[in-house]
């Protein structure tokens, strides 16, 4: 199963993006890409893993 969101996020609202990971983590049994994390001034985005 996926889910692709695109949502801007603001450097004030990141503690709250924090906080739906470590929820979406905490109910998997195994190790899963959780999605992807990527600024305006990244060439490339940073992979979140539960």
């Amino acid at each position: 199963m996926a889910l692709t969101v695109r949502q801007e996020a603001y450097p004030d609202e990141f503690d709250d993006a924090r906080r739906i990971m470590l929820w979406l983590g905490a109910r998997t049994t195994t190790v899963v890409t959780l999605g992807y994390f990527r600024t305006y001034a990244a060439d490339l985005p940073d992979v979140l893993i539960a």
